[in-house]
């Protein structure tokens, strides 16, 4: 997967529906928008401080999932919140990680949109 080589494949894209329905026009707008983001997220899920960061969250879930399994005499406020904080680091922690998957998905899409409009 290159991100620039779908990039390119998105302005391909841009050149066929200029003159095109509007709803395809914002189709493209739309898969380049979450292009960008997910592009932006993976390149910084390499970064040294977040991917530290990560591993930190990663322990404390451990943490919590250890607790949530061990101590049964937990009150359900505490359980609630444990979760809720768990979920949380969790949302955190798949911004950086799913990025990755996410491109993939977008540029499987593009190259699907490009291919089925040369014909």
């Amino acid at each position: 997967m290159n991100p620039i080589s779908t990039f390119s494949k998105i302005e391909e894209l841009k050149e066929i529906f200029k003159s095109g329905r509007t709803d395809f026009q914002e189709v493209i707008k739309q898969l380049e928008a979450e292009m960008r983001t997910a592009f932006m997220r993976a390149d910084l899920g390499t970064h040294p401080v977040i991917e530290e960061y990560i591993k930190g969250l990663v322990g404390v879930m451990n943490g919590i999932n250890s607790r949530l399994l061990n101590e049964k005499g937990l009150e359900r406020d505490a359980r609630d919140r444990l979760m809720e904080t768990r979920e949380l680091y969790q949302g955190f922690i798949n911004v950086f990680v799913k990025s990755s998957e996410h491109l993939e998905k977008i540029t499987k899409k593009v190259e699907e949109i490009l291919e089925a409009n040369k014909k």
